[in-house]
């Protein structure tokens, strides 16, 4: 029922401004992820980019091999990543969302959490984290984190239906409901909310 964010575009927020100077920069910042990964490898092997800039290239290849499903190298990019920047914001959500893709939950509420340490305004991680929490088990921390991305963001549609669905897993229903249709109204095509609230015979 989860929609996982907007964490590619976090990385490459802050990734394209640092590497766009050379050809192999450009394509490091390339939206083709076989690109991307060509062009992220020659930076990171041509010995000249400072550690900052390092980290940036690890990142982004860690993103591109995460699109095409190779977690274990998106995994390790992003440790990568870290090691050269250990503030690095974006390295951190990109690993916590191939930890999440794996599965590997704790792992993942931990990369969310050194992210939301590092930037506690970002919706998005807060989004992130619970549903980290809620596919654990963890439902009260899971609304937890969605009620505080809707502070952040009060028209976060994906952050009401998260909720929503943490709510239908506590049989809140009541809640659940409301919180499906507050997601609908903000985006009437959000197929999750749409389908909870069938699912519980809410109209909306």
């Amino acid at each position: 029922m989860h929609r996982l964010l907007i964490a590619i575009g976090l990385a490459l927020a802050v990734a394209a401004p640092a590497l766009a100077q050379t050809a192999d920069e450009a394509k490091c910042v390339s939206s083709d992820p076989d690109i991307k990964i060509a062009g992220c490898t020659a930076v990171i092997q041509s010995g000249v980019e400072t550690p900052s800039d390092e980290a940036v290239a690890y990142d982004n290849r860690s993103l591109a091999y995460r699109l095409k499903g190779q977690l274990n190298q998106a995994i390790e990019d992003a440790g990568e990543a870290i090691s050269f920047d250990s503030t690095d914001t974006a390295a951190y959500v990109d690993r916590g969302i191939a930890y999440y893709d794996k599965h590997l939950y704790p792992a993942a509420i931990a990369d969310f959490s050194k992210a939301i340490a590092l930037r506690s305004d970002d919706p998005a991680v807060y989004n992130d984290r619970g549903n980290a929490y809620d596919d654990s088990g963890q439902h009260d921390l899971a609304i937890a984190d969605y009620s505080h991305a809707l502070v952040l963001k009060p028209d976060y549609a994906a952050a009401y239906s998260n909720r929503a669905s943490a709510y239908e897993e506590k049989k809140l229903n009541d809640y659940a409901v409301s919180d499906y249709r507050s997601a609908l109204k903000i985006d009437p095509t959000l197929a999750p909310a749409e389908a909870g609230l069938k699912r519980l015979g809410g109209t909306p």
